[in-house]
């Protein structure tokens, strides 16, 4: 699994509500963040963000047919090398 580093100065923490008087903490299982992006950046994220949606369509299309045929194929190695 590769981790990305987002750099501190494309997020910000001021918008994230703090916790009053006499209020219950609720733990959450997220991290939100606000990205502030140059246009590049910007543009960067959303083809990642295209080629993750194309990636899982292609998966699920290719699971589903072979679900059809009688068994599924797990094999995603083509696909994965096809979005590196």
């Amino acid at each position: 699994m590769n981790c990305v580093r987002i750099p501190k100065e494309l997020y910000s923490f001021d918008d994230i509500p703090k916790q009053g008087a006499g209020e219950k903490m609720i733990m959450k299982r997220t991290n939100t963040f606000k990205l502030k992006p140059t246009k590049e950046q910007e543009r960067k994220l959303f083809e990642l963000a295209d080629n993750c949606s194309k990636l899982w369509n292609e998966i699920n299309y290719k699971r589903r047919q072979s679900f059809f045929k009688g068994k599924i194929n797990w094999n995603t190695d083509e696909e994965y090398n096809k979005y590196k």
